[in-house]
């Protein structure tokens, strides 16, 4: 929520000054005197970019290309042909350009958050965690082709299990969720966490989920056991800057800990309720709240 309101603090800002830049003359009157199809350009931009979901959740470059494209169209037509080319003329033209642009990239951003509020609000009401989350009963045969192949080509492979602290996730939305109560928080911090996870997964990783107490798995195929450490401490900083939760994890590596799945993800579930670090294989740490192990590094 304060992401948001922040980024409407920033487009209202922005609307302010660009509208009342004519008045700033830098002592040479008429310096900045802007095409008029600009201001219309600049409002049209960002409530299109905000209100059509294609443009929400398309790439920011590629949506930057399409209005500065846009805007040399519309310049071309209502400038170009009319006047021979002067360096004042292009003078303009960037600045133009820019406050386009500039505009686009502050609704995008706006638009990003909002989406992120729909999706998480869609999954609370909709009873679905968004992302490519499976089930762990429903990908036994995933789980199995994934071990079998470790075992034949002698490759490493780390089962990750993520949950996040229950004190820390009431902690922090207590204060932007007070009227819902703690299960509701705790579907919205797993559905968030959901986001983050599958944001911060390779491609090659399976994300899994137990709904049944919140926690995710991740089998993470050629991975050796410091790499799943890494990951763990990339979505801990991810959580912590969005959420304000710590998360608790635990990993064990095939096949120098178990040879079976089940034995893996007993191992790194025990890790997991251990409040303190857990090597996987020494000398590495892998386990614990991850909290504990920023404050080891240097």
């Amino acid at each position: 929520m304060g992401s948001i309101k922040r980024q409407v603090v920033l487009v209202l800002i922005y609307l302010v000054a660009v509208f009342g830049l004519e008045r700033l003359d830098f002592g040479v009157p008429g310096m900045l005197n802007l095409h008029p199809f600009v201001y219309v350009l600049i409002v049209l931009a960002m409530i299109v970019t905000i209100i059509i979901p294609q443009l929400r959740r398309a790439s920011i470059y590629i949506v930057l290309s399409l209005w500065a494209g846009i805007y040399l169209v519309v310049w071309s037509l209502f400038v170009g042909q009319f006047s021979s080319f002067t360096y004042e003329k292009l003078q303009v033209a960037i600045i133009e350009l820019v406050l386009v642009t500039t505009g686009v990239l502050l609704a995008h951003g706006l638009a990003r958050h909002i989406t992120q509020v729909e999706d998480t609000i869609e999954s609370l009401a909709f009873g679905e965690i968004p992302g490519r989350a499976t089930c762990l009963e429903d990908a036994i045969e995933a789980i199995k082709v994934e071990l079998t192949r470790s075992r034949r080509y002698n490759h490493p492979l780390t089962v990750l299990v993520l949950e996040p602290d229950p004190d820390t996730v009431q902690a922090s939305l207590k204060r932007t969720f007070q009227e819902i109560k703690l299960n509701m928080a705790k579907r919205y911090a797993n559905a968030r966490l959901c986001q983050i996870v599958n944001e911060a997964a390779r491609r090659t990783d399976l994300v899994l989920q137990q709904a049944k107490n919140g926690r995710f798995v991740i089998l993470c195929p050629e991975t050796e056991p410091q790499a799943s450490t890494t990951l763990a401490s990339r979505i801990q900083k991810i959580a912590h800057d969005n959420l304000g939760i710590s998360i608790a994890w635990g990993a064990a590596a095939f096949p120098a800990e178990a040879v079976t799945f089940d034995e893996l993800l007993h191992k790194a579930e025990l890790k997991l309720l251990t409040p303190i670090a857990h090597p996987i294989s020494a000398p590495q740490e892998s386990a614990g709240t991850i909290e504990d192990q920023n404050k080891k590094q240097p």
